[in-house]
């Protein structure tokens, strides 16, 4: 009768490890998933912000005829609205 309960706990232990171990390769997925998410974001970001520092008007009097300069696009201003908001609740 002790065999078969040892036996039992056993099996019992080694369905747990290998249930554990799914679940860690499951979470070092979704971290690297994440990460690779995050990396994406990150270069969109940046990429956006190194397009609106060189997307700078050019002065009025650098025009060669008087020309009013160009104004950025608009993209670049609603980001640049966005980035003065405050983040979070109030």
């Amino acid at each position: 009768m002790e065999n078969a309960n040892l036996r039992r706990q056993l099996w019992e232990h080694l369905t747990v490890h290998d249930q554990l171990q799914v679940a860690e390769q499951d979470r070092d997925r979704a971290t690297a998933e994440h990460r690779a998410l995050l990396d994406t974001l990150n270069s969109a970001i940046l990429g956006s912000r190194s397009s609106a520092l060189t997307a700078r008007p050019t002065p009025r009097s650098a025009t060669p005829n008087g020309s009013p300069p160009v104004s950025a696009p608009q993209g670049l201003i609603s980001l640049a609205r966005r980035d003065r908001l405050p983040v979070g609740p109030g």
